[in-house]
């Protein structure tokens, strides 16, 4: 994981912002740091309650009016005419109501040009309160443009060595159902670390209301539920296992946790795929030619036949089977 060098002196009051464009598009800043601490302390006793935690957020289209809407003093009622001095208009050119430089260096007259990166980095202890206003999980982020949104941190008593970071959809790809692909009873390769040996979930709402039921362990039972607001999350505390299932009211996002619990050092953070979207074709983003460093993919096949799968890579042949 790539770390930024300095800390951010955050200022995050504004004069409020007069009415904008609408935006096409929203999203969450995933992990709010009481469920993060809770997945790292899975993991490793020794983590500490304060998170370094940053949000990074690209722009994807010049001309963009992003919209940053602080979850401490609720949600705006509508996100294009803020009306709470803590909510930030970015790429307006006003720089009274969030000057967008001071988190991107690419930025200037508060403009938020193609391919913009806004940084936001600051220290965040749990339990969490809402006081004081930070950049955190639960903060929501609107655009008249495209946008991706990346998140997450490490304990500040171990450092970067042992760190989560995941990325965010925007809502209109948050769904209703979700399997998870790996779990504590995964076996890994010889020879490998038990990267699975906690394995937990944080399931966050887009909307109030929203009722989620877990079933961890895969017996046809729930195990963990409850019902979660706008941009809050349901933390479900270890013990899921392979085909663990979340099952929603309303669309949410899935962040799964994973580590090896007998190190201080390993820890791996993904954000699920709904079920919806599950394909027979996909791309290994990442390879190793070191074989002490390999990389390990791993196939779940969620339906009840098996599934005949073909690699294709410089030195693959042939085919194999998963149940």
């Amino acid at each position: 994981m790539a770390v930024i060098a300095s800390l951010v002196t955050v200022a995050v009051t504004s004069s409020p912002a007069s009415a904008g464009p609408p935006p096409v598009m929203t999203g969450y800043v995933p992990l709010p740091v009481d469920a993060m601490v809770g997945g790292m302390q899975g993991v490793t006793a020794s983590a500490g309650s304060t998170i370094d935690f940053t949000v990074g957020i690209t722009n994807a289209a010049g001309g963009a009016i992003m919209y940053y809407d602080q979850w401490e003093d609720g949600y705006e009622g509508d996100i294009a005419n803020p009306v709470q001095s803590t909510t930030l208009v970015f790429g307006d050119g006003n720089t009274a109501n969030g000057n967008a430089a001071t988190h991107c260096a690419a930025c200037s007259g508060d403009l938020l040009p193609q391919g913009a990166p806004l940084i936001m980095r600051n220290n965040v202890s749990s339990p969490r309160g809402t006081s004081p206003v930070l950049f955190d999980g639960g903060d929501k982020v609107a655009s008249t443009r495209g946008f991706a949104i990346t998140a997450g941190g490490f304990p500040t008593n171990l450092g970067s060595l042992i760190a989560g970071v995941v990325a965010s959809y925007d809502t209109s790809k948050y769904s209703t159902a979700y399997t998870v692909p790996v779990g504590q009873d995964t076996p890994v390769p010889s020879g490998t670390s038990d990267a699975f040996a906690y394995t937990g979930l944080v399931v966050q709402a887009a909307e109030d209301g929203t009722f989620v039921e877990v079933d961890r362990d895969v017996d046809g039972i729930t195990d963990v539920s409850g019902t979660i607001n706008e941009g809050k999350t349901l933390f479900v505390d270890g013990s899921v296992n392979e085909g663990a299932t979340v099952r929603a009211s309303k669309p949410v996002q899935v962040q799964l946790v994973t580590g090896d619990t007998t190190a201080t050092y390993e820890s791996r953070w993904y954000t699920i795929f709904p079920d919806s979207v599950l394909s027979n074709d996909y791309m290994s983003m990442a390879g190793a030619s070191n074989g002490d460093f390999r990389t390990v993919n791993y196939l779940y096949n969620p339906s009840d036949s098996d599934i005949t799968v073909t690699p294709t890579c410089a030195s693959c042949s042939g085919s194999f089977t998963v149940p």
